[in-house]
């Protein structure tokens, strides 16, 4: 087997990535990631009884919120239901008592 080495001007002919075009693939891959990390922190989800934990109350307070009230949004995964995190921040930005501040009354 003979060795070659490869001299020309334009590498790209030849089928060798120019450093633009890599840095370009580079970015788009970074984006990517960027964008499946996200994804996937939008995809976390938690058992009834990690939501009892999360929120400092009895899984009997969950159950309730879930089935009877119907406040928080629950996804079945076969027979096991999930909550998801978006939705368990969703239902405690929905539950947010009026305070005095928020009415203008103190300055």
């Amino acid at each position: 087997m003979h060795k070659f080495k490869l001299i020309t001007s334009k590498p790209e002919v030849y089928g060798i990535k120019s450093e633009e075009v890599l840095k370009e693939r580079s970015a788009q891959s970074n984006a990517n990631a960027l964008q499946v990390a996200q994804q996937v922190s939008d995809l976390r989800v938690f058992t009834i009884q990690e939501v009892a934990s999360i929120l400092h109350c009895e899984v009997r307070a969950v159950r309730h919120h879930l089935y009877e009230k119907r406040d928080l949004r629950y996804l079945k995964v076969g027979r096991e239901v999930r909550v998801r995190e978006k939705d368990i921040i969703e239902f405690l930005e929905h539950r947010l008592a009026p305070c005095i501040h928020d009415q203008g009354v103190l300055p």
